[in-house]
C-alpha cells in the first residue's frame, strides 16, 4: 500500500513520450517533468530536464531525446539510472545519510548506477522492513544491478 499512488503517478510520467520541438523543452518532456512533480512534492524544475529538491542536494535528470547511457554521474555524487546502461531517468545526491526514494518518486526502478564519491553507498528495499541489495564502492559504476535487485531500490544511504 506504501507505494500503490505513487506507482500510479509514475507510470503516468513514464508513459509520455520524450519527443518534441528542438527550442526549449520538448512538449512530451514537460508533461514528465510536469507530472513528475506533481507526484513528487517539494521539487523544483531547475532546467527543461532536471527537478531538484533539497537545493540541490537531489537532481532528477531525465534524458533529452537522442542522448544513450553512459556512466555520466557528476563528480562528487551518486546516481541511480532508471534503465540498465545508465539510461534512462538519473536520479543524483550530493550529500549524505539515508534517503527514502518515494520522495523523489524514484522507487522500484533502479536499472544501474554510478557512485562518483570518495565514499560507498548502499541500496535497500523496502518489503515491510530496510533489505539491504548492494553496496557500490567509492569511484565504480555498475550497467546492471542484475535481475535479483532490478527495480528493487527504496531506500539510499550515503556514507561521509
Amino acid at each position: 500500500m506504501r507505494y500503490t499512488i505513487l506507482r500510479a503517478a509514475l507510470a503516468a510520467v513514464l508513459l509520455v513520450p520524450a519527443t518534441g520541438a528542438a527550442s526549449g523543452p520538448p512538449e512530451g518532456l514537460q508533461a514528465r517533468i510536469d507530472a513528475w512533480l506533481a507526484a513528487s512534492p517539494g521539487g523544483k524544475q531547475i532546467s527543461p530536464n532536471q527537478i531538484a529538491w533539497e537545493g540541490g542536494r537531489v537532481v532528477l535528470t531525465l534524458p533529452s531525446v537522442g542522448v544513450h547511457g553512459s556512466p555520466s554521474c557528476p563528480a562528487g555524487r551518486s546516481c541511480l539510472y532508471e534503465h540498465a546502461n545508465w539510461e534512462g531517468a538519473m536520479l543524483s545526491f550530493d550529500t549524505c545519510g539515508f534517503r527514502d526514494m518515494i520522495d523523489y518518486g524514484f522507487i522500484d526502478m533502479t536499472s544501474s548506477w554510478h557512485n562518483n564519491r570518495s565514499t560507498r553507498s548502499y541500496l535497500y528495499n523496502w518489503t515491510g522492513s530496510w533489505t539491504w541489495l548492494w553496496t557500490e564502492q567509492p569511484s565504480t559504476s555498475s550497467a546492471y544491478v542484475g535481475d535479483a535487485h532490478n527495480d528493487r531500490a527504496d531506500g539510499w544511504t550515503i556514507a561521509c
